[in-house]
């Protein structure tokens, strides 16, 4: 039988895209509902979304007192999928970037409250709820501690770990918490299977291998590319693709136009490969 899902999570393209954890939420989020199960993702309302033309249509949803402040849940649709953004008046997402500030770990874990407590006050019972890395890691601590005997009876928590190099001792707590806990592929499943945050909680963890998205990344079609081509004119489509590459990063000349050229989206991190 159909599924409720809910995501609680710090990013989701392309709203709110930083990484890779952002493409995950959208792009499992519709996959999920394509197979018949309804999805939900609630978000920070970061102060950057006032500028954002994709969240045309944002409308009023509920409001709460919690935690000393009042809270704001506004609501549309992003990319298919129902999306929630919990906007509390403190001012604690009235920031120009997801990540970056000396707070970003008790702004975090105040929103995984908050998400939490607007679930439980707007009367919704997830079958899943599902976080993301260690910005929402702790939602499954906070859920079983604070919630689950308190209102929130009925769903179950997974975690996924997409980036183990932060915020272990977060990611520790999700893994005890959650009744499963997945990572981007089996391959890493296996490389941070015996990792001491963990380690203990192994037999919980499955690889589950992520992939683009063909909707989104596809030549015929993607708006930020200056020529749209298919296998029939890949040479010219590649070949503006370049050029438009070049004119930005002010390169010119007979060398720069003939010899190969690699450009990578990328955060500048050494696991990204940046220094090879």
């Amino acid at each position: 039988s159909p599924m409720y899902v809910c995501h609680i999570s710090v990013e989701m393209a392309p709203v709110a895209k930083v990484g890779g954890l952002g493409d995950v939420v959208t792009s499992l989020g519709r996959a999920v509902q394509d197979m018949g199960h309804y999805v939900e993702v609630v978000l920070p309302k970061y102060q950057f979304f006032n500028h954002s033309p994709l969240l045309g249509g944002m409308e009023y949803d509920t409001e709460f007192e919690w935690g000393g402040t009042r809270i704001y849940v506004t609501k549309c649709k992003v990319e298919g999928i129902q999306c929630f953004f919990i906007d509390p008046k403190n001012g604690m997402f009235d920031v120009d970037a997801v990540y970056g500030r000396y707070d970003d770990a008790v702004r975090f874990d105040f929103f995984c409250k908050a998400a939490l407590e607007f679930l439980l006050q707007s009367y919704r019972q997830p079958d899943i709820i599902h976080t993301h890395d260690w910005p929402t890691a702790m939602a499954a601590k906070f859920f079983w501690e604070d919630y689950h005997s308190f209102g929130l009876w009925k769903p179950k928590v997974i975690f996924t770990i997409h980036n183990m190099n932060y915020g272990q001792e977060r990611i520790a707590q999700a893994a005890l918490s959650c009744q499963r806990f997945t990572t981007v592929s089996p391959t890493y499943a296996f490389e941070i299977g015996g990792h001491a945050a963990i380690g203990a909680h192994a037999g919980k963890l499955r690889g589950i291998r992520n992939g683009i998205d063909p909707d989104i990344w596809d030549p015929e079609s993607d708006i930020f590319l200056p020529l749209h081509y298919s296998s029939a004119n890949v040479v010219e489509g590649k070949r503006a693709a370049k050029q438009e590459l070049r004119n930005r990063l002010g390169m010119s000349g007979w060398e720069a136009e003939n010899k190969p050229m690699v450009g990578v989206v990328t955060r500048l991190t050494g696991q990204k490969g940046v220094h090879l």
